[in-house]
């Protein structure tokens, strides 16, 4: 500010005071520059200029106002002066405040990068939250723009925003604001943690909300496989049927898994102490348990017990088999007892069908096993007894050693196809010994599955039945054969010729019945006896067999009867016919040739009789009739020959019968 200088000689010099006269001069104008504004000075005499004397007093009085208004502004410079000092100095210490709050801010950002906590401050009333720049990067928003709420909530996983609209609503009266929840940030899913508090104003009215933002993505990560490693370990005790357990001996206090619950069958009342842990175990296995409790307390031995349990869910009696390790510290003082429990009451079990199925294996059937690929793993002694072989001679081989030969690929593939489908096959066999021997063997065949339904092994157990075959034999033999001559006896022979009847009928072919009797056997029986008698019966026999074909049923009646069946002689009836009767001359040649009985040659000759039939055949007794009937016309015809059945040959026996 320039000074304002106004002296005398600056008024005087406008008035010409010698003359005594005053000259009129124009008022006086002075520009004063203030800090804030520029002041102007007008100086003018209020009566005007006329009087000096007047004039003079007015000029000793402007001076003195002068020097006041000098002196005024000169205190007013000083105290402007003054106060640009006091605002230089309060914009130092503004511009330090500043300073010290950006290096505070400065720190918050660090601290903020550091930690990955991200601060935003949401204006409720207007509806818009400002953010760090680490919450803008957690968040996925651009820094330093205002986002509004919905836009916040619209990143929200679909399935979390009832969670945080909740949290939210419970904020508002009052509680704490704590959530956590997936968002979507750059196109990826991410787990968010916010907390916040919430400003209100003296009605409760919530205007401020002052949180953080944190990303827990990688702690969810974390806990995601924690969680699954917990599940793994949880199924992992539930398939091993093990449960683990923790004792801490300075408290006494016991804890257990959830494995270790489900096996000893707790539901509500988890024991705590070791008192408690003892009533589970029966009162016969008390002691011991807590002998080997003590023994590896003292560290003379492990803790490794097998004893029972009882569940207290059901009363049920478990055997387990537990195992512990005494924990302590650098002075060898006992922290806690760490172990498992597994509940191996199936083994248990199983040991004792094992032992049951030793002895059973050693039993009077034969017995091996062998295993997925048929391989022989395991004989028994009555299995050497059977066939031979010994375990030595047999292990590492399939039971095909045993082969006989005498069973086609089919009637395998169809016993492996059974115990592929049923799990088990039996029938009648026929294998081989060691010496070359076959025999018939009843064989039964199972195969055993794993838990996964896998086949592991294959049990077969041999019964030999040799002597059962030839019981039966013979009691076929006495049943359906004749015991002198051993061809079919009438039984068998009706048995047969149904099964021809019925064959014919289905194909339409033809067949034949000739029926034969020996002419004068019972002279031969009366002269020379009964025994040179059977000699001829079975040389005929003999002959009968060599004379038909091998489809054919020889059969003896009884006496000196006898019965070749006839099968498959063509569709056509006058070939089928030709072909009888050419098998019946052949007959009759056969059996008419000499006989050597005891050394002494006999004559004899046959008498034969043959009934046809075709695909509308009559009963079995009318063939028998209708045969015998033509072999009596034989005989009537001078014997020695053949003859076929006619219709009325019926015929004239029917009036005979009647009368």
């Amino acid at each position: 500010m320039p000074p304002l200088i106004i002296t005398l000689a600056t008024l005087l010099g406008a008035l010409d005071v010698s003359a005594g006269v005053v000259e009129q001069i124009p008022p006086w104008d002075g520009q004063l520059e203030m800090p804030n504004a520029t002041w102007t000075l007008n100086l003018s005499p209020i009566d005007g200029w006329d009087d000096p004397l007047g004039f003079g007093v007015r000029i000793g009085m402007g001076l003195f106002l002068g020097l006041l208004f000098s002196l005024l502004l000169a205190t007013l410079a000083k105290l402007l002066a003054n106060a640009r000092t006091q605002k230089a100095r309060l914009a130092m210490k503004v511009a330090e405040r500043t300073a010290k709050l950006r290096a505070r801010a400065a720190d918050l950002e660090r601290a903020e990068e550091i930690a990955q906590v991200g601060s935003w401050d949401f204006d409720i009333q207007s509806n818009w939250a400002t953010t760090s720049a680490v919450a803008s990067q957690i968040i996925g928003v651009p820094p330093d723009t205002p986002v509004s709420l919905d836009a916040i909530l619209e990143r929200v996983h679909p399935l979390d925003r009832a969670t945080v609209e909740t949290a939210w609503q419970m904020a508002l009266r009052g509680e704490p604001y704590d959530v956590e929840h997936r968002t979507l940030v750059d196109g990826k899913q991410r787990w968010l943690r916010q907390r916040a508090v919430l400003e209100f104003d003296s009605d409760g009215r919530a205007l401020r909300a002052v949180g953080t933002v944190e990303d827990i993505t990688e702690r969810k990560s974390v806990e995601e496989v924690l969680e699954r490693e917990r599940r793994l370990l949880e199924q992992a005790e539930q398939i091993a049927n093990i449960g683990s357990w923790e004792w801490d001996v300075a408290e006494d206090r016991w804890t257990h898994s959830a494995g270790w619950k489900t096996i000893h069958g707790i539901d509500e009342q988890v024991p705590q102490s070791s008192e408690e842990m003892m009533t589970l175990v029966p009162i016969a296995d008390r002691d011991a348990v807590q002998g080997a409790l003590n023994a590896a307390l003292d560290g003379h031995d492990s803790y490794d017990i097998e004893h029972q349990i009882i569940r207290p869910v059901d009363g049920v009696v478990r055997q387990v088999h537990a195992v512990g390790e005494v924990i302590r510290n650098n002075q060898g003082e006992i922290l806690t007892v760490r172990g498992i429990a597994q509940d191996i009451t199936a083994r248990k079990e199983a040991e004792a069908e094992l032992r049951i199925a030793a002895i059973a294996f050693e039993a009077q059937e034969g017995m091996l096993v062998t295993d997925a690929h048929e391989h022989i793993l395991r004989v028994n002694a009555a299995f050497t007894r059977s066939t031979g072989y010994t375990a030595e001679e047999c292990v590492g081989k399939t039971p095909r050693l045993l082969c006989s030969a005498r069973h086609d690929p089919d009637f395998f593939a169809q016993m492996w196809a059974r115990i592929e489908h049923q799990g088990h096959w039996e029938g009648e066999i026929w294998n081989r010994r060691k010496n070359g021997e076959t025999f018939p063997e009843w064989l039964t065949v199972t195969e055993v599955r794993d838990d996964l339904g896998l086949v592991t092994h294959y049990v077969g157990t041999l019964t030999d039945i040799s002597q059962r075959k030839a019981d039966e034999a013979a009691i076929r033999r006495l049943a359906f054969y004749d015991p002198l001559t051993g061809l079919a006896n009438r039984r068998l022979l009706l048995e047969r010729l149904n099964q021809t009847l019925a064959a014919a009928a289905r194909t339409g072919k033809h067949g034949a019945l000739i029926f034969i009797d020996l002419d004068h056997f019972k002279q031969l029986n009366d002269t020379r006896g009964h025994q040179i008698g059977d000699l001829l019966l079975e040389e005929v026999a003999r002959r009968l067999n060599l004379t038909v074909r091998e489809s054919d049923s020889v059969a003896r009646l009884g006496g000196d009867e006898f019965v070749v069946l006839l099968h498959d002689l063509g569709a056509d009836p006058a070939q089928a016919a030709a072909q009888a009767e050419g098998i019946g001359e052949k007959i009759v040649a056969a059996l008419g040739m000499p006989y050597l009985l005891a050394g002494t040659e006999y004559n004899s000759t046959p008498s034969l009789g043959i009934a046809m039939f075709d695909h509308e055949p009559p009963t079995t007794q009318d063939i028998l009739k209708h045969a015998d009937l033509a072999m009596y016309q034989a005989k009537s015809a001078g014997r020695n020959r053949l003859h076929f059945y006619e219709p009325r040959m019926q015929a004239s026996v029917n009036p005979t019968l009647r009368a």
